[in-house]
């Protein structure tokens, strides 16, 4: 049995859990203790929800549509693909027929490759997609928010509220007019079911490539699908909607043939660039320092210890852009 500190998926709040494996499944997720977030509590709703990392919807490897065929090509050709299938359909039909989605499930290590593939590629049109937002609930000690994706305010400060909060619905209105022919788009969302006008709206597009944790409507009508890892088995950080900026660690390992998101979008990004270099990908960690370093919403990260223990400050508490300070440890943690 293993026992890694993680952060948990689940929702906004970022409870700190411990995932208990063995043989590479998840068996168990237990609550962590800090003070500051989740005290000693996690809801039941993220305790039991772990299935899909082995689920049988997940995607494996890589598949490539060539009219009726499926071709499994590699993920290093998969990454070459995308990026000449998108450069040839900014050649024929400009940058804006391009446009590229992320997900609120995303590392902010991943979100700001991701936006660095955007400049690279001269989009501007950019878009969210998530999971859900129901009802928040409230107990005497513990809230569960309604926002259940852990990386929106992380999404907000690297891909800006624009964005996140209307640059899906404008993709969809380009993808219906036929204005948008290329699309990437990524999807570590579990259980996500694409609206039916969406799926609609793709039947004509030029070149789609999915890349992401489950098969379903999107992988179909993709001419490329690439893999993903799920939250459990990814490294990096997310930030809550207090504004605080928590290191998450894999879990697990993903399923053998598929690769880490962060070392895909790196690919992809070299690839991208002028020099079309096939770039030796960098530490979640090394990503962090270049986000902290670059990012205004994380200037202060890197003075934030976040691997330390739950006693000290072990996350970056900045509600606003704007001020940022580091956290200070509860004075029940001293």
């Amino acid at each position: 049995m293993t026992f890694r500190p993680i952060v948990c998926p689940g929702c906004a709040k970022g409870c700190n859990i411990t995932v208990e494996a063995s043989r590479g499944a998840i068996r168990r997720l237990r609550p962590r203790v800090n003070l500051d977030v989740n005290e000693y509590w996690m809801c039941d709703h993220g305790r039991f929800d772990f299935k899909y990392v082995r689920g049988e919807k997940r995607l494996d490897r890589v598949q490539a549509r060539d009219g009726e065929r499926r071709l499994f090509p590699t993920v290093d050709e998969a990454c070459s693909k995308t990026i000449v299938g998108l450069t040839e359909v900014g050649r024929e039909f400009g940058a804006a027929s391009l446009a590229l989605i992320a997900d609120l499930f995303m590392t902010n290590e991943e979100l700001f490759v991701f936006r660095e593939l955007a400049r690279k590629l001269g989009v501007t049109r950019i878009g969210v997609v998530g999971g859900p937002v129901k009802t928040e609930e409230v107990f005497p000690r513990f809230r569960i928010p309604a926002d259940k994706n852990p990386n929106r305010e992380g999404a907000r400060r690297i891909l800006g509220s624009d964005a996140v909060d209307g640059g899906y619905a404008k993709i969809l209105e380009g993808l219906k007019s036929g204005a948008v022919k290329g699309l990437y788009v990524h999807v570590g969302v579990p259980r996500f079911e694409p609206a039916e006008d969406l799926v609609r709206a793709l039947e004509g597009i030029e070149f789609l490539v999915f890349h992401g944790i489950e098969s379903g409507a999107l992988e179909r009508a993709a001419h490329l699908a690439i893999p993903g890892a799920t939250s459990f088995e990814k490294g990096g950080t997310f930030t809550n909607d207090a504004g605080r900026t928590q290191r998450i660690r894999p879990g697990v390992r993903p399923p053998e043939g598929v690769e880490p998101d962060l070392w895909v979008l790196q690919r992809l990004a070299g690839l991208a660039g002028a020099a079309r270099e096939r770039v030796e990908p960098l530490s979640d960690r090394a990503v962090t320092k270049r986000l902290a370093a670059e990012v205004d919403g994380f200037r202060d990260l890197a003075a934030v210890d976040l691997d330390a223990v739950p006693r000290r400050p072990n996350y970056l508490m900045n509600p606003s852009p704007r001020g940022l300070s580091a956290g200070k440890a509860s004075s029940r943690g001293k």
